[in-house]
Formats: structure tokens, sequence, C-alpha cells
């Protein structure tokens, strides 16, 4: 499972990535596309299994 967490102001968007029983990934700063194309990355990378 990948949860994704969104603060969105006008300029940009901060996300946060939670894995598969992980603790968050940083946030990170994207603009619109940015953002766009890293989501298409972590959909498409394998998660590990957990349990």
């Amino acid at each position: 499972m990948l949860k994704l967490g969104l603060d969105v102001p006008l300029e940009f968007t901060m996300a946060v990535v939670l894995k598969v029983h992980a603790h968050p990934q940083s946030s990170r700063k994207f603009h619109r596309q940015a953002l766009v194309t890293q989501m298409k990355q972590w959909v498409a990378t394998p998660l590990p299994f957990g349990p």
C-alpha cells in the first residue's frame, strides 16, 4: 500500500509518502508537473511485502 499526504498551497505542493509499514519519508516540495511525474514513478515501483 502506498499512502500520499499532500499540502497544496497556490504555488507548489508539499508531498510526503508512506510505503507499506514504513516510516514516512521527508516531505518534498513539488511543482505540479514534477509531482505528477514523481507519482507515476512511485506507483510503478514495486513495494516490498511486509508483515
